[in-house]
């Protein structure tokens, strides 16, 4: 009878609990293959099938071999595509480096036209997409006078451009510093002054006489021309400004049957009246005498006086004094002594 080498053996299960002896064999009865102990190692180190390892007897032939899974080339080793063998024993290689995390680079699905490059997705960056190369162009201009928002400057043409604005800022700060000299109210820095200085500093060629208009002033020109108006005449306020009226001038109220005299017209007025009303003195048509009226004086010349008049609050005059006790004409000479009091003359014409 033939003799049989029958080993110890067991389940994937039983194995992964089990430690052999150093150089035993057992038997996978799961996987009907072989493990091999080292005395130390639980499970032992299962020995591979046939099967279980594609191609393995024409590794030669994986060139035209078909991979449906991942192909993870480890610890940082290279993948690399050789060149002709005729040509030499070059490559090229890709390597991953130390990185924080996966990254997986998708391949456009569309072939590139002439001249295109990958381009990194705006918003899926790691989704490669075909895009035109940008051209740029090279210029040479000392003063940048295309001012192109694509072209490229070449390094002597920003060198010229920044030297000659370094140049000009240096004659300016040497301007200013004679500036500083003469408010110090030294005669002779002012001397230092050339003709293109002035230039700069007013916009228009300036003759000497022209400069000492503003030599000497020490504050704002428009602080001391204000300083040189006040007790004449304010020109803030409405009934001291010379306007086209010019204050002199007769303001032609026309016909009407309102005996109202606006101030902000002028000094002197002419009426025509068409019925009986209240004399009355207004800053204007529609807002009564304020602190601007006062000291405000003139004549107001009346046609058509036949009519019985009131006399508003504000209006002083004589007991005897009124205005259409006869048709005819009247002039009435005012003066606003205040707010609340316009003191009137009449007299009839004839």
């Amino acid at each position: 009878m033939a003799k049989k080498l029958q080993l110890r053996r067991g389940t994937t299960t039983q194995h992964n609990s089990f430690t052999g002896a150093e150089g035993e064999v057992t038997i996978d009865t799961t996987k009907d293959s072989l493990v091999v102990h080292d005395g130390s190692t639980q499970g032992g180190h299962p020995i591979a099938k046939s099967s279980d390892l594609p191609n393995l007897n024409n590794y030669a032939a994986l060139a035209g071999a078909n991979f449906t899974g991942n192909l993870l080339i480890d610890n940082a080793q290279e993948l690399r595509l050789g060149e002709a063998d005729g040509s030499g024993t070059n490559y090229t290689g890709l390597k991953a480096q130390a990185q924080s995390g996966d990254i997986t680079l998708t391949l456009p699905a569309v072939a590139p036209t002439a001249n295109q490059v990958l381009k990194a997705d705006s918003s899926t960056p790691t989704t490669l997409t075909w895009a035109s190369d940008v051209a740029l162009t090279l210029i040479d201009e000392d003063n940048m006078a295309s001012d192109s928002a694509s072209a490229v400057p070449s390094q002597q043409s920003v060198k010229a451009y920044v030297d000659t604005q370094v140049a000009t800022k240096q004659a300016a700060d040497a301007d200013l510093t004679s500036l500083s000299n003469c408010q110090s109210g030294a005669a002779a820095a002012l001397a230092l002054l050339t003709s293109t200085e002035v230039e700069v500093l007013d916009g228009a060629t300036l003759s000497t006489t022209e400069l000492n208009y503003v030599d000497g002033v020490t504050s704002a020109i428009q602080t001391q021309l204000n300083a040189k108006g006040a007790g004449d005449a304010v020109l803030a306020t409405d009934f001291q400004n010379w306007t086209g009226t010019q204050r002199g001038a007769v303001n032609a109220i026309g016909s009407t049957g309102t005996f109202t005299i606006p101030l902000d017209a002028g000094n002197n007025h002419s009426i025509t009246l068409s019925g009986a009303s209240t004399l009355t003195f207004k800053k204007n048509s529609s807002t009564a005498l304020d602190s601007d009226c006062v000291g405000v004086s003139g004549t107001v010349y009346v046609t058509n006086g036949a009519y019985t008049h009131a006399y508003a609050s504000h209006i002083k005059k004589a007991a005897t004094t009124t205005i259409g006790a006869t048709a005819g004409d009247y002039a009435i000479s005012y003066f606003v002594a205040a707010t609340d009091k316009v003191v009137i003359d009449v007299i009839a014409l004839a």
